[in-house]
């Protein structure tokens, strides 16, 4: 998939800190999943029809999620308040981790396919 119709699905309507226009070269390792999840016909854009960027989630409410999303994410060592220990009040997640969070209470992935993709 390209990585302006990544960006056109997930990046703009979920990911507060995406810039359009802006040059950048990482993806999110939640993007990268959903990315994968695409790519193995696993998930449709056409899921992402109805959700919202403004799901409340807090870190550590879904720590199977979380691992497997943030544990290897290039944004994690020195961008992401939403790891960081203690993070800051208010602080929101990346638009991978909101989508994919919304895609597993929906049941449109599971945590065991996203495990499978990591493998």
């Amino acid at each position: 998939m390209p990585k302006n119709e990544l960006q056109h699905y997930l990046c703009l309507p979920f990911c507060s800190f995406y810039k359009p226009g802006s040059k950048e070269t990482l993806l999110c390792r939640g993007a990268w999943l959903v990315e994968q999840l695409i790519q193995e016909q696993r998930l449709d854009p056409a899921d992402f029809q109805g959700l919202e960027r403004d799901v409340p989630m807090s870190p550590g409410s879904e720590r199977d999620l979380e691992v497997l999303v943030c544990e290897n994410c290039p944004f994690r060592k020195d961008d992401c308040d939403f790891q960081s220990i203690p993070p800051p009040p208010d602080v929101s997640p990346c638009g991978g981790l909101l989508l994919l969070k919304q895609l597993v209470v929906k049941r449109k992935i599971t945590i065991k396919d996203l495990a499978s993709v990591m493998a």
